[in-house]
């Protein structure tokens, strides 16, 4: 039987959440059935030396590198799409899903397309409508929660019909067995005592990391040896998020780590994870924190609340409560025991979001759609 040919196109392919699901469908869907490959619009990134260097076939347009127009973007894409003889087109958010549509719009082949999170910004309303007119080529928009399904639902006339929630899947690593917490809290520059609070996710400004600064800033004096550390790429948002810690002189307590491939160790010398986003989909950073055993603390927003029943597996609160964050950071500081019921819980959750129930998921997207079941081609 031949194998049938998908090509995912996403913008950018370093350490992020949509990324990381492309990588773990790459990894995981059955390669006696599928041959999976990547365009990515810019520069391969991260994860795409790795995969390539792995034997995987991934792509790069060098959008904006060659600085190149939409149509030679499209144009670029489109000759990948013939030279590779694609099956199915899946895209990832909308920069990708626009581009998908340019280069394939004369063409019959499949396409579907995965939302990984909230319509927000300025132009919100000129994205529902490109979320309206692409759509009328693609077979499937698949989101990651059910949070987003209620923003589409918003939108006059989108065919909700095709519409589908696969939520994400983790796969789970721990660190190895000569993993050694004080040693690596030392190399970091935090001490055995430090009560760290740790956070994972790129340093854009929908993550309002402002928010966690000024939570070590108000919680200084009341928990003297609290430290916060940021594990995630830097990107231009940063240069504010680095006044901010030093306005508040706060340059011994907050830690940015970059970009990091040891997230399963670094988890581990986190006593609390705290996530005060303005949006999330179905967070990986979340899950990946949960499964991995700790106590988390995050915002009332999208997603999260899925996640997370409050006091149950978890504390929520409300995203512009600083009040609220900090009590919560408190009462947990005081009471292990409720830190300790809260991971266990927590473990537990994580560990039900699998890999596998959502390759599954998206092995049957992938079926209906090259079988016929789903509209428009």
């Amino acid at each position: 039987m031949d194998r049938k040919k998908v090509l995912h196109i996403i913008e950018h392919f370093n350490i992020a959440g949509a990324e990381i699901i492309v990588k773990d469908l790459l990894l995981n869907l059955p390669s006696s059935e599928w041959q999976l490959e990547v365009c990515v619009l810019n520069d391969i990134g991260i994860l795409g030396k790795e995969l390539r260097d792995s034997g995987h076939t991934v792509h790069s347009l060098n959008w904006k590198g060659d600085n190149l127009t939409d149509l030679q973007v499209a144009r670029k894409l489109k000759n990948t799409i013939d030279k590779r003889k694609i099956d199915l087109v899946h895209a990832h958010n909308v920069t990708p899903w626009y581009f998908t549509i340019l280069a394939t719009l004369s063409k019959r082949i499949k396409r579907c397309v995965t939302l990984h999170g909230f319509i927000r910004g300025e132009g919100s309303t000129k994205k529902k409508i490109l979320y309206l007119l692409l759509s009328q080529f693609t077979s499937k928009i698949v989101i990651v929660s059910k949070d987003i399904e209620n923003q589409l639902k918003e939108i006059p006339f989108l065919n909700m019909n095709n519409v589908e929630v696969i939520l994400n899947g983790i796969d789970i690593k721990t660190p190895g067995d000569g993993f050694n917490k004080i040693e690596k809290r030392k190399s970091l520059g935090l001490a055995e005592n430090d009560f760290v609070i740790g956070t994972v996710g790129r340093t854009y400004p929908e993550k309002n990391i402002e928010m966690q600064i000024k939570l070590i800033h108000s919680l200084k004096l009341t928990i003297p040896n609290i430290k916060l550390v940021v594990v995630g790429e830097k990107y231009a948002h940063m240069k504010n998020l680095e006044a901010l810690v030093e306005q508040l002189n706060l340059l011994d307590r907050v830690f940015f780590l970059g970009l990091r491939r040891d997230v399963p160790e670094l988890l581990k010398i986190f006593d609390i994870f705290v996530m005060t986003s303005l949006s999330e989909g179905t967070s990986l950073s979340l899950l990946e924190a949960m499964a991995s055993g700790l106590p988390v603390v995050v915002s009332n927003v999208g997603g999260n609340s899925s996640i997370v029943s409050h006091d149950k597996n978890g504390l929520l609160f409300d995203v512009d409560d600083l009040e609220a964050l900090s009590s919560h950071i408190q009462n947990l500081y005081r009471d292990s025991n409720k830190r300790y019921s809260l991971a266990k819980k927590a473990e537990e959750t994580g560990a039900s979001y699998t890999i596998k129930n959502m390759v599954n998921n998206y092995q049957n997207v992938y079926n209906n759609i090259l079988n016929g079941k789903n509209l428009p081609v």
